[in-house]
């Protein structure tokens, strides 16, 4: 169930970071045999300036904005799923990150975690390497993202 372009929402779900706990959605990136995953969060709040404002990547680094926009207008999974709005994923160490699978399930058991859909090649390949160009990722999260690129090409 959980694998690389699953798009799934979480009940309840806990940062452990003073965040509110509440639904959440994510984008696995990737999975290994090493049962970790890399999640991508995804978020309602819209901190984009209307001016670039669009679907897909959106590297401002002047602005300080490394973002992937999810227009409510576009199918980004296999069997139609769009988000009912718009969604972001702010590009940073903080929404773009490792989560070893078992500690996850220990959390959240496979029947509270929703599989939304399967996100369609093309986006995931463009959101994948608008992580890649991320300078806030962490470097292992850059080689996994290097890795990836590398086995779609």
């Amino acid at each position: 169930m959980l694998e690389s372009r699953s798009i799934i929402h979480i009940d309840d779900f806990d940062f452990n970071n003073g965040q509110p706990i509440k639904g959440r959605y994510f984008i696995i990136l990737d999975e290994n045999e090493e049962t970790s995953l890399v999640l991508s969060v995804v978020t309602s709040q819209n901190y984009i300036p209307d001016s670039l404002f669009k679907h897909g990547c959106i590297n401002e680094p002047e602005l300080n904005i490394h973002s992937y926009v999810l227009t409510n207008t576009t199918e980004i999974g296999e069997n139609g799923f769009k988000f009912s709005k718009d969604s972001f994923i702010y590009i940073q160490s903080s929404t773009v990150y490792e989560q070893d699978l078992s500690k996850l399930l220990k959390v959240y058991p496979e029947e509270s975690i929703d599989l939304k859909d399967k996100m369609i090649q093309a986006e995931y390949e463009d959101l994948i390497y608008c992580v890649y160009k991320s300078k806030r990722i962490s470097k292992k999260i850059k080689a996994r993202m290097t890795t990836i690129l590398e086995r779609i090409q």
